[in-house]
């Protein structure tokens, strides 16, 4: 077998950092896209217990739509989420939860773009993320 000369080592490396680059902007891809994945499931959760928050606090203490309102946009403010779109349905319709009825449900829904919640800046999610919530008014 022949000796390897310098200039055949000089390629082989260049060789590897051309297959290391290719192999690592892979590998950066699919982390940011667990990053992304990962957060969003964060975010739903988040949504969901705000909803329930709210829904229960409509459901026991009557409070009007509003107050419903701006407390899930401030507890969802406090965990870093901006930009929350809050639906409060009495029956299924939308109205204001303080003219609901004992046993009338109440529904609160809640929705965020997924370009407000974005960590890396890439866009591997579109569309809304949301969470909801529906009791009984005791």
């Amino acid at each position: 077998m022949p000796p390897v000369t310098r200039q055949k080592r000089q390629k082989c490396r260049g060789a590897a950092a051309v297959e290391f680059a290719m192999a690592a902007t892979i590998l950066f891809l699919f982390v940011f896209a667990i990053f992304e994945f990962g957060r969003a499931f964060m975010v739903i959760d988040l949504l969901a217990d705000a909803a329930r928050v709210g829904c229960r606090e409509g459901a026991i203490q009557g409070k009007a739509a509003s107050s419903i309102t701006a407390d899930v946009q401030n507890q969802l403010q406090g965990e870093g989420v901006d930009g929350v779109t809050v639906t409060v349905e009495v029956n299924f319709i939308v109205a204001d939860s303080s003219t609901a009825q004992s046993g009338d449900t109440i529904t609160v829904a809640v929705s965020v773009p997924v370009s407000s919640i974005t960590w890396t800046g890439t866009s591997f999610l579109s569309g809304n993320l949301s969470g909801q919530s529906t009791l009984a008014k005791q």
